[in-house]
């Protein structure tokens, strides 16, 4: 769990921060058998002093910019090819073909797992795959730290894209919903 922590931290991603944070701060409030109270708010206060001391650090000041201009692209990438898309692994390609405003800004992927995802498999197919994967998690009725990795992989997933683009990210996402989705195998 440290090492996880750690990770968390360096990687400096205010979202995943933010995630880790909100997690935590529930976790240590409402499921700590701790009776002591000022422990339990020490802890909290220990964890936002922490998160607090990472987002202080200096990063890029036009990122909300960058991000907003990738959006824009990925929904007009969306509406020039809206039944298929791009293809799997072609958005960049398409993404290049647009021009930035901002000095030495490098091709990348939109920031939003949903909008590359539909610009890349386009609304039908990506919309028949997100409606049938949100079907079978309301099926499954899952457990409260199950739907708590859902909205972890959801929210994170609004504000980057590493999900689909980073192979180690892709092969966990594989692995948290086979585990979720599991149900368990007869003997019989």
């Amino acid at each position: 769990m440290f090492i996880s922590t750690i990770l968390v931290f360096i990687s400096f991603s205010k979202v995943a921060i933010i995630t880790y944070l909100i997690l935590n701060t529930y976790y240590l409030l409402i499921n700590t058998k701790l009776d002591c109270q000022l422990c339990k708010l020490a802890r909290v206060i220990g964890l936002l002093i922490l998160s607090l001391i990472f987002f202080t650090a200096k990063t890029d000041p036009l990122t909300i910019d960058k991000r907003i201009e990738l959006m824009k692209n990925s929904i007009t990438i969306i509406f020039r090819h809206p039944i298929f898309g791009v293809g799997l692994g072609s958005y960049l390609v398409e993404q290049a073909k647009f021009s930035s405003k901002f000095y030495l800004f490098f091709n990348q992927p939109v920031h939003n797992i949903f909008l590359l995802f539909i610009a890349e498999t386009g609304l039908i197919i990506g919309g028949f795959i997100l409606y049938r994967l949100i079907d079978l998690l309301i099926q499954r009725r899952l457990t409260k730290d199950q739907w708590l990795l859902i909205f972890v992989i959801f929210f994170t997933g609004f504000f980057d894209h590493y999900w689909l683009t980073l192979q180690q990210n892709f092969l966990l996402l594989g692995l948290v919903m086979g585990v979720i989705l599991y149900r368990g195998v007869s003997v019989d």
